[in-house]
């Protein structure tokens, strides 16, 4: 395992793929910041605003990576050589699940890093408490660990190069999308003001609100054994866990660490009991 992580390493360093992403994660953050400074100001809010959006970013930038930089192994035939001398099939998948949630917290240690040395300048401290601030920072880095995990898995089951990053970028996106409808769904609040039609010659044009319309349940309110799947499902994904943390919209930290927990080692059994049975060519 040692010699693995240190080929790995080896690799990592001399990889052009991983430096793309380290440059990734600075101009993200650097644009997250010097875009929003100004109305975080403005609104009397602290660092934290703008801060957390790096999470986002991992979830389409490791499987981007992992698909380029493991899938190489395929394509060079390195990963068979390495099965011809007999290292472990489990060995193999570790040392690049390894690998992986290693360049994710390289990742998120350089946006935290820009992010602390840009927004110290433009905006201040954060406003948070010191332990729920903890609490951020460790759920963005589960993020990362959770997003390597799967791109490790589509980019060792996928044996060409150019499909597997297209499977796995798409597959992120994708689930980005569910978790954006996730979060809507659970911030619609369980009652709404009373909404009228609004008439233009006689036809409807649209609907709206008073001030003093009476409170009715709101239609789009998510509730019952479907608000716990919601919850579930958006502490579970990392695809939904980007935007807790980024938005700010964690309640209770360590749902999300287990969700994350959990969802790594799915994915880790799932992607090793398919990979000792697939035949490498």
């Amino acid at each position: 395992m040692a010699n693995l992580l240190s080929a790995n390493f080896y690799r990592l360093f001399r990889s052009k793929v991983f430096y793309v992403g380290i440059l990734a994660a600075v101009v993200v953050e650097v644009y997250s910041l010097l875009t929003g400074y100004q109305s975080t100001l403005l609104e009397g809010l602290g660092l934290e605003n703008k801060f957390f959006l790096y999470p986002i970013l991992l979830v389409i930038e490791m499987p981007a990576f992992c698909g380029l930089f493991f899938g190489a192994e395929y394509s060079g035939g390195t990963l068979r050589s390495k099965l011809i001398a007999g290292i472990p099939r489990w060995k193999l998948y570790a040392a690049n699940l390894v690998t992986g949630a290693v360049v994710s917290l390289a990742f998120s240690a350089t946006a935290i890093v820009t992010g602390l040395a840009l927004g110290f300048l433009l905006i201040g401290g954060f406003q948070l408490e010191t332990g729920i601030l903890a609490g951020y920072f460790l759920c963005s880095l589960a993020v990362g660990v959770a997003s390597a995990a799967f791109a490790a898995m589509v980019a060792l089951l996928v044996p060409n190069r150019a499909i597997g990053l297209v499977i796995g970028v798409l597959v992120a996106f994708s689930l980005l999308f569910v978790g954006q409808y996730l979060v809507q769904g659970l911030a619609q609040p369980e009652l709404t003001r009373e909404h009228e039609p609004v008439l233009q010659n006689g036809v409807v044009v649209g609907y709206a609100s008073s001030p003093d319309a009476p409170m009715v349940p709101n239609p789009r309110y998510v509730g019952g054994a479907l608000r716990t799947v919601y919850t579930f499902l958006l502490h579970f994904m990392p695809m939904g866990q980007c935007f807790l943390v980024s938005f700010l919209g964690l309640e209770e930290p360590w749902k999300l660490m287990v969700g994350a927990a959990l969802f790594t080692a799915l994915t880790t059994a799932v992607g090793l009991a398919i990979f000792q049975k697939k035949d490498v060519k």
